[in-house]
């Protein structure tokens, strides 16, 4: 499958966003003081990692997937194969706003009160599925002065779930993190053919936009496979019905843009994270 564009096609503002979050994060002195775990919350972390609960991320909360707000991308280990276990080997403040004091941490596989010290397990609840079982963080918004908004919890926890974090926290003793924008997820190879999270019909245009020529409709059984993006439109190769892990089917070949992302919701595609 051919994966063009993948520089050319970032959006300019997220790709400029997270330059210089990288950079301007890097040299900024009050860095190091913002991501060091405070002394007496270090000594409140149990020496054991808490017991895993049954695996289950947003998704399973109760929110119909088309409705969620999936951002701009993930905050991920910056290493491909990441183990199971990454998350209980990162240290992250969480802040309400950019620059304010945390008003707790991810430490050790915990969640840390800022306040009180009190320890609690961290769970995956508000977290998305983007591998089988592997769970990243969402991230909803970066700014230039080296902090990203990531979702932490559901939508009914503190601060409807989402916290700010330094960039200097994404450079931890034993795990690295990285923000991989969704363009360069979805153009990857190493996820399957997309769908769009929404079952309404959609259209695929000869052009990217939205006065393009129509060239048919997409739903019932069918997948894409991605060609390029260009802002919020993504040339696809359509094949329907799908015959992604079936036999014994000769689809109807076409290709063409669809508008494939909007700033209320994010990616409206998305793939199968436990394959077919």
């Amino acid at each position: 499958m051919r994966k063009e564009g993948l520089t050319t096609g970032l959006p300019v503002r997220l790709g400029v966003c997270i330059a210089v979050v990288l950079c301007c994060a890097a040299v900024r002195p009050a860095a190091a003081q913002e991501c060091a775990l405070p002394s007496r919350l270090a000594g409140a972390i149990p020496d054991s990692i808490p017991t895993p609960a049954p695996y289950a991320t947003i998704r399973d909360q109760g929110i119909r997937f088309a409705d969620l707000q999936l951002g701009l991308g993930h905050l991920r280990p910056t290493d491909s194969t990441w183990a199971w276990d990454w998350l209980s080997k990162i240290t992250l403040p969480l802040s309400d706003r950019p620059g304010t004091a945390p008003w707790g941490w991810i430490a050790g596989g915990w969640t840390i009160d800022a306040q009180t010290a009190d320890v609690t397990p961290f769970a995956v609840v508000g977290l998305l599925e983007t591998g089988y079982e592997e769970a990243s963080f969402i991230v909803l918004d970066t700014r230039v002065s080296g902090w990203i908004e990531i979702r932490v919890a559901p939508h009914s926890g503190r601060h409807r779930g989402t916290a700010w974090v330094p960039e200097c926290a994404l450079r931890g003793e034993s795990v690295d993190l990285t923000v991989e924008p969704w363009e360069a997820r979805l153009l990857s190879d190493l996820i399957s053919p997309l769908y769009f999270r929404s079952k309404e019909p959609h259209v695929l245009r000869e052009a990217p936009r939205l006065d393009g020529a129509p060239l048919g409709s997409i739903s019932g059984s069918y997948h894409l496979e991605p060609q390029e993006i260009v802002g919020e439109w993504m040339r696809v190769i359509v094949k329907q019905p799908s015959d992604y892990c079936a036999m014994d089917i000769e689809p109807t070949v076409r290709e063409g843009w669809v508008k494939w992302k909007s700033p209320e919701k994010g990616p409206w595609v998305w793939y199968y994270s436990r394959g077919c």
